[in-house]
């Protein structure tokens, strides 16, 4: 009420489940992280249209910086400041030594399907580490920035710093 806060406006994900005759099914807000986790095969991930990986992974996130401190970098990702603008890219325990993080544009637009191929797999996905639902057959995920974005609201002075200094005890 004395007005000894600061505020932050933080990026958003927004995931949006397609049926194989472009239907949209559902839509999903994330502050921190999408996540894919396979029965067999991630599938097919695109970046704006164009191929990127089959993913042979346990998993692959999709994170904001806000999420870099949590699932992503315990995964091997790189920390990234929260208030920036940017898209993370974190393979989980991927099976080839191609396979890297990477940090993306924050217009970059996220494509992911299903990699069945017949062998009755199953690739599951969360946003925020909420319920974990199936990605069916002929689905497919787009993965973009939100149009809106989360305010913060902090009544301590600690910054970026000061706050992964107290992580790391």
């Amino acid at each position: 009420m004395s007005g000894d806060y600061t505020t932050q406006r933080r990026m958003l994900l927004q995931a949006d489940v397609y049926d194989a005759d472009e239907t949209l099914v559902r839509s999903h807000f994330a502050l921190n992280d999408v996540a894919f986790a396979r029965g067999r095969d991630i599938g097919l991930v695109r970046a704006n249209g164009k191929r990127i990986a089959d993913y042979v992974a346990d998993g692959v996130l999709f994170a904001t910086p806000t999420g870099s401190t949590g699932y992503s970098m315990s995964a091997g990702g790189p920390i990234v400041e929260p208030t920036l603008d940017a898209m993370l890219l974190t393979p989980i325990c991927p099976h080839s030594l191609a396979f890297r993080p990477y940090i993306f544009a924050p217009d970059t637009v996220f494509e992911v399907r299903g990699n069945v191929r017949g062998r009755n797999a199953e690739v599951l996905y969360t946003c925020d580490g909420e319920k974990s639902l199936p990605l069916a057959d002929g689905q497919r995920v787009v993965i973009r920035k939100a149009d809106k974005k989360l305010r913060f609201l902090s009544l301590t002075s600690d910054n970026f710093i000061d706050v992964l200094n107290k992580k790391a005890l």
